[in-house]
């Protein structure tokens, strides 16, 4: 065998490339991004925290295999160039790994951040790395950080051990930024990045394209969860209404759930924000709205529907209505299905005069529209039961009591809610059908005000973003509201409020009598459906 002349390439020499990274957006909420853009490998915030002792364990480690295979060393470099000793200490931080691919990488000990092997050997990189290196920072400082939980009121609760969560942090962003309509530049800015710096050393900066994808996914686990939550509700009542961008030049249409939960709470969710090609005619908003109702499964559970009294929703209902009807799945004949907006009606009487409301209910109508609101309510409660009916029913034990009535001046306000809750056992029947009457809304601004919302939104300067986009910030907003608890400043319960002020307006118009005082809460409610 010739000899020749050794060779003397060394191992460092294999790669030749500088580190390089990824940000990756595909699972934003449970991916982790290192601040210094390096590719994490989806190493677990486990294997993180204990990267220190792993390393230090694995360096005692490797000392020890030096001294062991010392002869084995000799013989290998028998035939060419010994590679020369590392004298940094920033290999007391790092190691040198093989990937499973073959290649070799350079691993950080503390956050198991990994970096491609330096052609030249610099180091000046590791040394950048460790000085932003958080693991590194907590294993220096040696020390317990606390921190205090609060509770729903923002008062300090229990202290415990601080453990910087990166994935929450990115959560909470995302709920930040559609309910705050920021838009997603606002991640990246420089004062609010140095904000965030001096309120912790562990922020890491989250780019524009991973806050949009957060708030997708953010979307996409409300939507989920809504979605489930439906199951167990036995009636949704509909607003929508449509709208037409000003920036964008194209049409909208929100569709608004409203809905009570096993507390008797008043619950209403944006459930889609889409857009709608012209013309916007009555066919063409039937079918949007099915497929919406389709897309969460609600289209078993719908009761009513409220809109404005543009023509095409006139049409369009009607078309659902006989859809629905050829099911046997609209209650009361479907009479109450097609609820006219409230607002607008009043609206369309003050434009017309306060004098023509004058000439409108005089006293004998009062009392026959009161006439009709009763047996309407028969009906309803006729429908309810399915047993056999009692000599005196749940309904006419409640029609002989007296109403309510707050003495004036007073402060507290009938919580209607709170009563048929309180009185649920007293009336088993009467309390299922006031809980499907009382969630009627007898207005569409729940949808409206969706609006407002959106011309903030799509401001000129974002009247580039996609109709999708745009449902997931409307929408997100609505879901991040509701999930932490928080509430517009214009919010209504459902309408009963507007429902008692035109009650009011109208009383006043009339004789003065006050037309609240001479029928019950349920048939308070019959009042905003049936008798219109």
């Amino acid at each position: 065998m010739s000899i020749g002349q050794p060779g003397f390439t060394s191992q460092e020499q294999d790669s030749c490339n500088p580190f390089s990274f990824e940000e990756s957006s595909t699972s934003p909420l449970i991916e982790d991004i290192d601040q210094d853009g390096i590719d994490m490998g989806g190493i677990s915030n486990d294997e993180r925290n204990n990267g220190n002792d792993e390393g230090n364990n694995e360096n005692v480690g490797n000392e020890a295999n030096d001294t062991q295979n010392e002869d084995a060393d000799l013989h290998k470099y028998a035939f060419q160039r010994k590679p020369r000793k590392r004298t940094s200490t920033i290999w007391n931080d790092f190691e040198e790994v093989v990937d499973a691919d073959g290649s070799k990488k350079i691993k950080c000990n503390y956050c198991l951040a990994k970096f491609n092997m330096p052609s030249t050997g610099a180091t000046t990189q590791f040394h950048r790395h460790l000085k932003r290196c958080t693991q590194h920072q907590l294993a220096s400082k040696k020390q317990m950080v606390l921190s205090v939980e609060t509770v729903a009121s923002d008062c300090a609760g229990s202290i415990a051990n601080f453990k910087y969560d990166r994935a929450k942090v990115r959560e909470l962003a995302a709920h930040m930024t559609p309910y705050h309509k920021y838009p997603f530049m606002q991640m990246e800015d420089v004062i609010f990045n140095k904000f965030m710096r001096a309120n912790t050393p562990y922020w890491q900066k989250i780019t524009r394209t991973t806050i949009k994808n957060d708030c997708i996914s953010a979307y996409e686990i409300e939507k989920k969860k809504l979605k489930t939550f439906f199951k167990s509700i036995n009636k949704v009542n509909i607003t929508t209404d449509m709208w037409k961008s000003s920036n964008q030049k194209i049409g909208y249409m929100v569709v608004t759930g409203h809905f009570i939960d096993s507390d008797w709470n008043l619950q209403k969710h944006v459930l889609n924000f889409f857009h709608v090609p012209p013309t916007h005619s009555g066919v063409i908003a039937a079918d949007a709205l099915q497929k919406c109702f389709i897309e969460w499964g609600i289209e078993d559970k719908v009761s009513t529907i409220t809109v404005d009294n543009a023509r095409y929703n006139d049409v369009a209902l009607r078309i659902l209505k006989d859809n629905f009807t050829l099911k046997k799945k609209l209650s009361f004949g479907g009479r109450i299905f097609h609820v006219r907006c409230c607002a607008h009606i009043i609206n369309l009487l003050v434009q017309d005069g306060i004098k023509e409301v004058k000439d409108i209910y005089p006293e004998a109508e009062a009392n026959r529209n009161i006439v009709t609101v009763k047996q309407a309510l028969y009906e309803i409660y006729n429908e309810t039961v399915d047993t056999i009916h009692p000599s005196k029913s749940d309904l006419d034990i409640y029609l002989d009591e007296s109403a309510f009535i707050c003495p004036d001046g007073s402060t507290n306000k009938f919580d209607i809610m709170g009563w048929w809750k309180a009185n649920t056992l007293k009336f088993r029947i009467l309390s299922k059908m006031a809980h499907d009457i009382l969630l009627i809304p007898i207005t569409s601004v729940a949808s409206e005000s969706t609006f407002s919302a959106d011309g903030r939104v799509i401001d000129p300067y974002r009247a580039s973003l996609l109709p999708e986009t745009v449902q997931v910030l409307l929408c997100g907003a609505d879901w991040v509201r509701a999930l932490h608890g928080l509430k517009k400043g214009s919010e209504t319960n459902s309408g009963i409020g507007c429902l008692l002020y035109l009650i009011d307006v109208i009383a006043s118009l009339l004789s003065g009598r006050l037309v609240r005082e001479r029928i019950g809460p349920a048939m308070l409610s019959a009042v905003q459906n049936g008798c219109c």
